[in-house]
């Protein structure tokens, strides 16, 4: 659910109209950049070490 910024400015009052930024859906996907986190680079990460290691099964079968 989306909240005011006056709603916000009621709950502190140091929020400002930057907040809505702040608090993105990609902002906050891309800052989870750690090991089987959302942010892309993670993911591609992840899905580069999976290819790897289909590889070598691949050549050890």
């Amino acid at each position: 659910q989306d909240l005011t910024l006056e709603e916000l400015k009621n709950a502190s009052p140091v929020f400002e109209q930057d907040v809505y930024q702040a608090i993105s859906l990609e902002r906050c996907i891309q800052a989870r950049n750690i090991p089987g986190g959302p942010a892309p680079e993670a993911v591609r990460e992840a899905i580069k070490k999976s290819r790897e290691l289909l590889q070598q099964m691949s050549n050890n079968s």
